[in-house]
């Protein structure tokens, strides 16, 4: 809502709620902290600029931000990015609901079975 509101302060509340989520993701030391909800935001602010602008400026931000980490490899997912066409892909949504929570208890098993040898 505050990418269509043309006012400053539109703009101000808008940046004010990413900086707070990105302090959440900072607080609560998840996985990719403010760099995802940032990454989002730059991907969602050219979204309209068409494809090229929008992944060059997501990948402008993982170099500029994360020169040496190893979140510079997501610099990768511009790939997929470059040739999505807009198109809802075929309805797998039920595979990826039943893979994700499957391979996290597989890697924790992995993790489990390795323990015991350590």
């Amino acid at each position: 809502k505050c990418r269509g509101n043309k006012t400053w302060w539109g703009w101000a509340l808008g940046l004010a709620g990413i900086a707070g989520c990105a302090l959440i993701s900072v607080l609560l030391k998840t996985d990719y902290s403010y760099y995802a909800v940032i990454l989002v935001a730059v991907y969602y602010i050219f979204r309209g600029a068409g494809r090229i602008c929008s992944n060059g400026a997501g990948l402008l931000f993982q170099v500029l931000d994360h020169p040496h980490d190893v979140q510079t490899w997501s610099i990768l997912s511009f790939v997929p990015l470059m040739l999505y066409n807009g198109e809802k892909g075929p309805g797998l949504k039920w595979l990826f609901y039943l893979f994700y929570p499957g391979h996290l208890l597989l890697l924790y098993t992995i993790r489990m079975m390795l323990l015991k040898y350590l």
